[in-house]
């Protein structure tokens, strides 16, 4: 089965099993200047409604940043973003995917509510070689909370595809 996200500038399909699939979302984000930018992101969701797969296009103008917490996992462009956030610490690798070069890479994320808890995320961000809107040149993809871990999220990033 292929679920596909048609939704600009998300647009890509993945390969799922029944009952697993993409989910449109969105956000604002306010920026340091005070520029509100436009977030585009969508959840992989498996049957049991897990959410296995974050994804998230910021555009190339727009300078967040943020820590990776309480249900924001970094608004990243390239992995300079990532670094300028998360310090000169982590290390990424460098995959191919269908859509263009990932650099692949681990961070914590933290969850606080009346205590806290950090997970280590695996996290990529691709650098799209066609684009569906040229102001969103990378996609960010994550696995929320630790759920998957790198090896695992690669494999996910195989399965990705253009819309064709």
């Amino acid at each position: 089965m292929i679920s596909r996200l048609d939704r600009s500038p998300l647009a890509f399909a993945i390969k799922a099993r029944p009952g697993d699939g993409l989910e449109p979302g969105g956000s604002l984000s306010t920026t340091s200047d005070g520029r509100t930018c436009i977030v585009a992101k969508a959840i992989f969701r498996t049957a049991g409604k897990d959410n296995l797969l974050g994804f998230e296009a910021v555009p190339e103008d727009c300078r967040i940043q943020q820590e990776p917490r309480n249900g924001q996992h970094g608004h990243y462009r390239t992995v300079d973003d990532v670094r300028a956030v998360n310090g000169n610490g982590i290390r990424s690798v460098r995959i191919d995917t269908a859509l263009g070069p990932a650099e692949v890479f681990s961070q914590k994320y933290e969850e606080c509510t009346n205590s806290c808890r950090t997970y280590n995320e695996p996290a990529a961000i691709i650098s799209l070689t066609a684009p569906s809107d040229i102001k969103y040149p990378s996609l960010e993809v994550y696995g929320p909370h630790g759920i998957i871990d790198t090896a695992q999220l690669i494999g996910y990033l195989k399965l990705v595809d253009p819309l064709r």
